[in-house]
């Protein structure tokens, strides 16, 4: 397989969300696969460069805190990777995105569907979906809500990773939640990681075989 990840967030910068990205993009690597990740540029890292195998590429968005995020470097992230994927999709053939967060990334992966029908997937790390931490996210979901829902409702697969993150976007997708899928992991090492990369990596199969057979294809 030949999949293209983004993720404005991936070490060094980021939290859990951006090491369980490493993890997922590391592992299918070393099974072989062609892996490039597109993410954001901070001091001290490297534009382009290859790491476990994985081809990662930064953009200089604006980005203030390696820990911490906010909307508009999201946005600042997002007008540039569109920016960068309208060349890059021109010379580069995907058979997969696979998108962290459904804003900034989902949005992105979206664009480019419409644009050059590379089939999208989303990797969810919780407070992106509504109504998941409402104390601090209800302002941004209740804003972006039908935005939110058609970047869900276009992707082939929507990944959780607890039961609770899957009521939430069940609920959220109604009649259209057999898009939803579980795959329990974390940062914590109690989780098994060559099983997880293993699950993700058959899933990945399945839905570009289907894309193939229904046409949806990059072009």
């Amino acid at each position: 397989m030949k999949l293209l990840v983004l993720n404005y967030e991936y070490p060094p910068i980021g939290g859990e969300a951006g090491a369980i990205s490493k993890s997922i993009a590391d592992g299918l690597a070393a099974h072989g696969h062609d892996i490039t990740v597109l993410t954001t540029y901070y001091d001290g890292t490297e534009a382009t460069c290859i790491e476990n195998g994985v081809r990662v590429i930064r953009l200089k968005s604006k980005r203030k805190d390696a820990r911490q995020s906010n909307v508009r470097e999201m946005i600042s992230w997002m007008i540039m990777a569109r920016r960068f994927l309208k060349k890059h999709l021109q010379t580069e053939k995907y058979d997969l995105c696979v998108a962290n967060f459904a804003l900034p990334c989902g949005e992105v992966a979206y664009s480019m569907r419409e644009m050059y029908h590379l089939p999208y997937t989303i990797i969810s790390h919780g407070p992106d979906i509504p109504w998941n931490s409402p104390k601090q996210m209800m302002w941004y979901h209740a804003a972006c809500y039908h935005w939110i829902r058609k970047i869900c409702m276009q992707a082939e697969r929507n990944y959780v990773r607890s039961d609770e993150m899957l009521a939430n976007i069940n609920a959220f997708l109604g009649g259209s939640k057999n898009k939803n899928k579980l795959i329990r992991n974390g940062s914590d090492s109690e989780y098994d990681w060559a099983n997880i990369v293993k699950e993700y990596e058959e899933d990945f199969e399945r839905i570009i075989e289907r894309s193939r057979i229904s046409g949806r294809t990059q072009i």
